[in-house]
């Protein structure tokens, strides 16, 4: 499948092409060979899957919603719970809105049915990066006590999502990213950062897979509130390392022109400039905007 190479040295509406031929194809096999079983509940939604992730690395914003709403639509509910690590597709949609701060819209969002408690644990945490954003610091701590209390559930503890990624893993880096945007809610930058850095630790030590079991490079959100708290020299330094692991994304790129900037390398800037703007071409926001501290619900 060309579309892992694409994502892999950060060609991403290549990546993108790819996964929607791979899903018209699937989609015209299992309609004209009445295709059942596991073929339809895994494979063919793998690149539904890998286009929302590849869209939300373009920064096509409208492409990857519709493509995570449409993973999970294309899986019947009774699959997901006779398949639980199917589970890991389940929270997409949110995990869509909450990449493009579609506070709005995640707030509309219902809650899950109970019985899927991984997903409604990231229902809290969603909830919880809106509040963050309005500086309601009091109402997403208590979206991440819910998010606790269901992490600390023997369902949570033992299920294995798509991917082989253990879903307490990823509740624990959610738990420290909403820590850190509850410290960003209050002004608290430099706890901000440390509970960031926990979270990123933890998103390294992930089983590898494609699509990455988290939904956002934790660094690109770290960069941010390095800008924010006025440290551009760390703040290079970490965008270069995202960048590394996702090349030429523009999320980056913007973070590493806007941190040369201030420290005064604008040769250098400008030519990460031109990198952003070509990375930057068809995304359907006008900036790589992120973290719910340092953005609001409209593209700045």
């Amino acid at each position: 499948m060309p579309a892992h190479i694409y994502m892999r040295i950060g060609r991403y509406y290549e990546a993108s092409l790819a996964n929607e031929a791979a899903a018209k194809a699937d989609e015209s096999y299992i309609t004209q060979c009445s295709v059942q079983g596991f073929y339809p509940a895994m494979y063919y939604p793998h690149n539904i899957h890998f286009l929302w992730a590849s869209a939300s690395m373009e920064g096509r914003s409208t492409v990857a919603i519709d493509a995570a709403r449409k993973l999970v639509a294309s899986i019947p509910l009774q699959r997901f719970r006779e398949f639980s690590f199917l589970e890991a597709f389940l929270p997409t949609p949110l995990f869509a809105l909450a990449r493009f701060s579609k506070w709005h819209e995640i707030l509309a969002e219902p809650k899950p049915a109970p019985e899927f408690k991984y997903t409604t644990a990231i229902w809290h945490y969603v909830r919880g990066l809106v509040f963050a954003s309005q500086g309601k610091a009091d109402e997403a701590a208590a979206e991440q006590a819910q998010l606790l209390a269901l992490a600390q559930n023997d369902t949570i503890k033992n299920l294995i999502l798509f991917g082989g990624s253990n879903a307490a893993a990823l509740l624990d880096i959610a738990n420290h990213t909403l820590a850190g945007e509850v410290a960003g809610a209050r002004g608290q930058i430099d706890e901000m950062i440390r509970e960031l850095w926990q979270a990123a630790k933890l998103q390294d030590a992930l089983p590898y897979i494609e699509p990455p079991p988290w939904y956002l490079p934790i660094r690109q959100v770290i960069g941010q509130a390095l800008l924010k708290a006025k440290r551009p020299a760390e703040a290079e330094t970490t965008f270069r390392e995202d960048l590394k692991q996702n090349p030429f994304n523009g999320w980056s790129l913007q973070g590493l022109e806007q941190s040369l900037r201030l420290q005064g390398k604008r040769e250098e800037a400008d030519g990460v400039q031109e990198q952003f703007k070509q990375a930057w071409s068809r995304a359907d926001v006008t900036a790589a905007y992120l973290s719910s501290c340092c953005s609001s619900d409209k593209p700045q």
